[in-house]
């Protein structure tokens, strides 16, 4: 929880002093969401506590022309399967991990150490906003390869395979 609470004090001051590492720490904060999620939600707050930060913390990480695509749900579900395969990810699965062990295990598999299938169904979605103008080209050429791979991410998480990646896989 400490580390929640930083990352958002953190994103909220970078977006106030318009800092270039805004949208890094945005990506920073998706992932503990990812990782703690399903935590959060046996303490019996996750969906409120979700629903705040993507209503009004999340929002200040994003790159322009962007807006959040994910719910409360989307979270959790995501968490739910990292936290599957985590267990998975074990040469001999155990009845139960340690916190601090399965959560190194998620971020590393969210770092793509075991494979690009699950760091791309991680990624955060976004839906393209248009509101600060005509959304360029080259946003829109990214937004498009990045949700094709995350499409492909999770039909292997949800088919429990590695499936091949998609053509031109550079994320």
């Amino acid at each position: 929880m400490d580390m929640l609470a930083c990352l958002i004090w953190l994103l909220r001051e970078s977006a106030e002093s318009r800092s270039v590492d805004t949208v890094r720490i945005g990506h920073a904060l998706h992932n503990v969401l990812i990782i703690m999620a399903l935590e959060l939600y046996s303490l019996r707050i996750a969906l409120p506590l979700l629903q705040l930060l993507i209503q009004y913390i999340l929002p200040l990480g994003l790159p322009l022309y962007h807006r959040m695509g994910m719910s409360s749900f989307d979270y959790l579900s995501a968490s739910g399967h990292l936290n599957r395969i985590a267990y998975e990810s074990l040469k001999a699965p155990k009845q139960s991990l340690e916190w601090g062990e399965r959560a190194k295990i998620m971020q590393q598999l969210i770092n793509g150490k075991f494979g690009e299938d699950v760091r791309f169904a991680m990624l955060p979605k976004f839906e393209l906003d248009g509101a600060a103008g005509g959304i360029p080209i080259n946003v829109l050429e990214v937004h498009e390869n990045v949700s094709r791979l995350s499409k492909w991410g999770w039909t292997c998480v949800l088919s429990y395979e590695r499936l091949p990646g998609p053509a031109n896989m550079g994320g």
